[in-house]
């Protein structure tokens, strides 16, 4: 048994003890990550019911071998599928009375559970999962540290395709080429904002051409054996458009002063206002519409949230992005990102070390 493998069932028993707590007698688990980080299961469909002494994985043929592989000590499955029959018939068949769900339960799922079983209490437990997942042990991070080094694998790649003329879907190809032969997949659709289209952070690839002077904004993630990484990178393909080297540093400085500050014991609004505020001195506030980053793991999006507002408190073993942004409609964006490690006394770098490639390209032809 791994690492990771060997600490399920104490993930299993911080479930239990928070449903001892509410005085629940069954927890619903619905999210793919939540299930994987309890159970260890790897497919792609399943429920998880967790009691108070048993667990049950609900899943359907497609998954049989994973579920007869990945599952921890003490974990059952049942039924045929994870769907509303069969978890109502494991609910009758335990004698439940109250059941506690997920957020991402759908009200839909929970009326048709209801008309099954009437007499049955449902109630919401938020977050209970993702908070345990946010902070990650030795195993967790021996996988994110191998996804951060797959990424920058696929950034370098990005680097050599970028030549004049190519498209943001060639470029997309060559991220997801590196990544494959890896032997991970895209933790999210690479994003390739070329020219004007970076002042939209979440920009999609319009078959769009490099060409002198052109802002490439890219945003890339691996996954590898279930845990992701993020990067994203900014620079240009030969000289520089006007304003570019200005804003270029204005984010560079935000994210090196967001890394020095960011340490345990922080919420996730002051990290974020370290950022914002060197954007505002340089007069670029306005242009910083997100949040300064999230958690990640087996998901690309976790806890905590370090944005306006969160309370979120930052703690040793949690990994972040860090990654600031200035977007002007009409001219284009920057976007400088790293996967960082919170330490004990402030942060380890995961993505490329921290370092920032040349702001522009030669132009190779």
């Amino acid at each position: 048994m791994t690492e990771s493998s060997s600490l399920l069932p104490k993930r299993l028993a911080s479930i239990r003890s928070k449903l001892s707590l509410v005085k629940g007698e069954y927890f619903l688990v619905a999210a793919l990550g939540n299930v994987a980080y309890l159970s260890g299961f790897s497919g792609d469909a399943a429920w998880l019911l967790v009691g108070r002494r048993k667990a049950w994985l609900l899943t359907d043929p497609r998954f049989s071998e994973e579920a007869g592989e990945d599952l921890a000590p003490g974990i059952g499955r049942f039924g045929t599928r994870a769907g509303v029959d069969d978890l109502a018939a494991l609910l009758k068949d335990v004698r439940a009375r109250k059941l506690l769900v997920e957020d991402t339960v759908s009200c839909r799922v929970q009326r048709q559970l209801l008309a099954r079983l009437p007499g049955l209490n449902v109630d919401f437990i938020p977050g209970s999962v993702e908070e345990l997942r946010s902070r990650k042990d030795s195993g967790e991070l021996s996988k994110i540290r191998a996804a951060a080094a797959l990424t920058d694998r696929a950034f370098l790649r990005l680097v050599s395709a970028a030549v004049p003329a190519v498209t943001d879907h060639r470029l997309q190809a060559a991220v997801c080429a590196e990544i494959f032969e890896g032997g991970g997949s895209p933790a999210f659709e690479p994003i390739m904002a070329v020219g004007e289209n970076s002042s939209r952070p979440h920009a999609r690839a319009r078959g769009l051409s490099l060409g002198p002077g052109t802002i490439l904004l890219c945003d890339l993630g691996a996954r590898l054996d279930g845990y992701c990484a993020d990067l994203s990178r900014t620079f240009c393909l030969g000289p520089p458009p006007p304003r570019f080297e200005e804003v270029h540093q204005a984010v560079a400085d935000a994210q090196r002063t967001a890394i020095d500050r960011l340490r345990p014991g922080l919420t996730g609004h002051e990290v974020d206002a370290a950022a914002r505020g060197l954007l505002a001195e340089r007069g670029l506030g306005d242009y910083f519409g997100h949040g300064l980053g999230h958690g990640v793991g087996l998901d690309i999006h976790e806890l905590p949230r370090l944005g306006p507002g969160s309370a979120d408190v930052v703690e040793e073993g949690m990994v972040v992005t860090v990654e600031p942004g200035v977007y002007i409609p009409g001219w284009g964006g920057v976007r400088i990102e790293d996967t960082v490690l919170v330490t004990g006394t402030g942060v380890e770098v995961l993505t490329l070390s921290g370092q920032h490639p040349p702001r522009s390209v030669s132009d190779r032809r």
